[in-house]
């Protein structure tokens, strides 16, 4: 009487294992772009509401606010506020004034704001977000290729 071994060999085993660790190799990186491209989704989300804030404070005002704290965010003053996404720090929101070469009327901030969204940690490869009231939505790309929000070079 024969007795028959049911089961997987060593080599099957390994086989296996090399076409999920190849596999894995091949979609990890790419999740990861769609992760970071999520974020700065969320983060372009949560500027638009930062700016809804800015605009309050304006009608309040009859001037933009200079500070982070006076939009309501618990920071220090001069502060940018930290954005956490899925448990790490992402994003550091600040506002700016408008001078400088990108405009050269370098209008006071009674008239003119910039929220510039600096990238953090695993993010910053993705690279930074700006908005203004005057419309600009700029994506520092890595740091080398300037474009707007929808993707298209500056």
């Amino acid at each position: 009487m024969s007795i028959k071994n049911k089961g997987f060999t060593l080599i099957e085993l390994m086989i296996a294992l090399s076409i999920i660790g190849i596999l894995a190799a091949a979609i990890l990186p790419s999740y990861r772009e769609y992760v970071l491209e999520g974020h700065r989704s969320r983060m372009q989300a949560d500027l638009y509401s930062i700016i809804e804030l800015q605009e309050r404070y304006y009608i309040n005002n009859f001037t933009y606010a200079d500070d982070m704290t006076k939009l309501g965010f618990d920071v220090a003053a001069g502060t940018g506020y930290t954005y956490i996404y899925q448990g790490s720090e992402a994003y550091t929101v600040t506002v700016q004034p408008c001078i400088g070469v990108i405009y050269p009327d370098a209008p006071p901030i009674a008239r003119c704001f910039i929220f510039a969204a600096k990238a953090l940690g695993e993010q910053a490869q993705d690279g930074d977000l700006l908005i203004d009231n005057r419309g600009r939505e700029e994506l520092n790309f890595s740091g080398s290729v300037l474009r707007d929000w929808n993707g298209n070079d500056l």
